[in-house]
């Protein structure tokens, strides 16, 4: 009954959303908070498919959180705040977010983060950004209940015009507990602007594992994929 609730909640909120004057297009790459140290403007809402939602509480700061992990009642939020606006900007990113496995066997599974991001905007069209993160992971239904690690992000955002955005992002982990380090992945991702919502897709290439739900301990029985889609539709308000 609560997850009805809150699906209807949501879609209420969506279609809100959906009937107010989208914003279309990129002014210049600040506009761009997808895999940067930008935030959004005070009051700008951006709402997408399977892109987190986000806020901006102000110039400098921004919330996020999943509408799919809201729609089942997981607990998640992130955030960001810009520390230093000049010919770069540096940022301090921060986030939550309980595992779905949750709803069944993994009762308080879940990882945080924390870390800076800086993007440095070489042109209006163009910014590269690089930021470093410490990741620990609680799972108490494993015999690792406790896990740390640290991730790297390489990252380009180009406008080739102000309605079509190129992403190319390079991002690597390394598990600090077990002391190895993770094949990396490499987003490649177009988005275009249409006059009341964009729309994103491209390809993630890479080591993804999809855990088997009978043995999700178990990774020799995980099927391993070299490249995920990846899609999204979003709005920006």
């Amino acid at each position: 009954m609560r997850r009805s609730a809150a699906g209807q909640a949501l879609l209420c909120v969506a279609l809100l959303l959906v009937s107010a004057t989208a914003s279309a297009g990129w002014k210049n790459v600040r506009r761009v908070t997808q895999s940067t140290a930008f935030t959004a403007e005070k009051g700008e809402v951006q709402i997408g498919i399977f892109a987190p939602l986000t806020y901006g509480i102000s110039e400098r700061v921004l919330v996020q959180t999943h509408p799919l992990y809201d729609l089942l009642l997981t607990p998640n939020l992130a955030g960001r705040v810009m520390m230093w606006d000049g010919p770069a900007v540096v940022s301090m990113s921060a986030g939550y977010a309980q595992s779905v496995l949750q709803l069944t066997e993994r009762k308080g599974a879940g990882e945080s983060y924390v870390g800076p991001v800086a993007s440095w905007p070489i042109l209006e069209s163009l910014a590269v950004t690089a930021a470093v993160r410490y990741a620990a992971h609680i799972d108490p239904g494993s015999a690792d209940v406790w896990r740390h690690g640290m991730s790297w992000q390489f990252a380009a955002q180009w406008l080739a015009t102000q309605d079509d955005l190129v992403i190319v992002s390079y991002d690597q982990r390394r598990d600090l507990t077990m002391s190895e380090t993770q094949k990396p992945s490499v987003l490649l991702m177009y988005a275009h602007a249409f006059d009341l919502f964009h729309v994103a897709g491209g390809v993630n290439i890479g080591q993804f594992r999809l855990r088997d739900q009978q043995a999700p301990d178990d990774p020799t029985r995980a099927a391993t994929w070299p490249i995920m889609p990846v899609i999204d539709l979003w709005w920006r308000f």
